[in-house]
Parts: structure tokens; C-alpha cells; sequence
């Protein structure tokens, strides 16, 4: 009998449950342990107990957006260094810009690849 092995803790912070849903059931295939958050602000409250290894998050939610949310997580030092891969409607432009000078890893367009999302991560935890 084969053991599974847990690869890696992602979160996915995303106000569209499908999106969610989609998303763990695919990162839960491939053996990772999945979190997820609706929005910036309950991420906030859960990300420092969860120390998760990456971070897939949306720009445009309610209550707290993916800004807010990385200039929250890059200015604690227990949760600072975590890599984010945003997902976003949004096309490049000035909250780009910033998640740039924030140091996200990626920056990925809905709709979008699952398949290249789940490969993108892979490479982000390998540190490719």
C-alpha cells in the first residue's frame, strides 16, 4: 500500500467559491494541504498560525483587498518571506506594479490554466 505524502501547505485567498473549490480539490490531488479565505482580513487572522509555503491570492476582494493583504503579510517578519502567486482578473497596470515591489512571485490572469497554475507552483516550491 503506497503512503501519500503531504508536498506542501498553500492557501488560497479568493472571495469566489468556485474558484476556492476548484483549487483545493486540484492542490489536495496532488498531496498538498489546502487553507483557504474568503477575503484579505480572514486570511490576516489565520495566515501567521498556518505559516503556510505559498500563497495563491486574488486582488479584488471585499472587507480587505490583495494589496492590503500583502503590505500586511510582508510587513510581519514571522510571515513576510512567504511566496505569493496572485490570480486576478486584472491585467498588469499599477496594483501590478506594486505586488511587484511587494515580491510576488507571479502574477496569473483569470481565467486561467489550472494545469500551468499547478505547474507554476511547483516550480515557486522548488524555488525555480
Amino acid at each position: 500500500m503506497r503512503e501519500e505524502v503531504i508536498m506542501a501547505t498553500i492557501m488560497v485567498i479568493d472571495d469566489d467559491a468556485n474558484i476556492r473549490a476548484v483549487l483545493k480539490y486540484r492542490f489536495e490531488k496532488e498531496h498538498y494541504t489546502v487553507h483557504l479565505a474568503r477575503n484579505g482580513l480572514e486570511a490576516v487572522k489565520e495566515v501567521d498560525g498556518q505559516q503556510p509555503d505559498l500563497i495563491i491570492l486574488d486582488m479584488l476582494m471585499p472587507e480587505m483587498d490583495g494589496i492590503a493583504f500583502l503590505e500586511q503579510l510582508r510587513g510581519n517578519p514571522r510571515t513576510g518571506s512567504i511566496p505569493v502567486i496572485v490570480l486576478t482578473t486584472l491585467r498588469r497596470g499599477p496594483q501590478w506594479q506594486r505586488t511587484q515591489h511587494l515580491g510576488v512571485e507571479d502574477w496569473v490572469v483569470k481565467p486561467f490554466s489550472p494545469r500551468r497554475l499547478m505547474e507554476r507552483v511547483r516550480e515557486v516550491l522548488n524555488g525555480e
